[in-house]
């Protein structure tokens, strides 16, 4: 509660403005390392897509390499915290999916 009037509230307003400056200026450099991260491993999914000669290993990765690119659009737009970690959340969950599904397939240029 501010006990200050005109004056003090004024410095106090300011100081909120630039807190939420500094604070929008660090979220924004996390989300570009988040994206540029994400951009190289939807590199290398999709190149894993083309790379496999199992229709069914280029379709799932394939569909990897295309979640992640979903993922890093939606990062790119989205300011919520907790929603970018569900998104990769899922990402990872999926990711975990694939890899637990094909440790019965013989390895084919993986």
């Amino acid at each position: 509660m501010l006990k200050t009037i005109g004056g003090g509230s004024v410095r106090v307003e300011a100081r909120i403005k630039q807190l939420r400056r500094e604070f929008d200026g660090r979220t924004q450099a996390v989300r570009g390392s988040l994206i540029a991260e994400l951009e190289e491993l939807q590199k290398w999914a999709a190149e894993r897509a083309k790379a496999v000669r199992d229709e069914k290993l280029k379709q799932k990765w394939a569909h990897i390499a295309a979640y992640i690119a979903q993922t890093i659009t939606y990062i790119a737009r989205e300011y919520d915290a907790s929603k970018i970690d569900q998104r990769l959340n899922e990402l990872e969950r999926l990711f975990s999916e694939f890899k637990a599904k094909k440790s019965g397939v013989p390895d084919q240029g993986d």
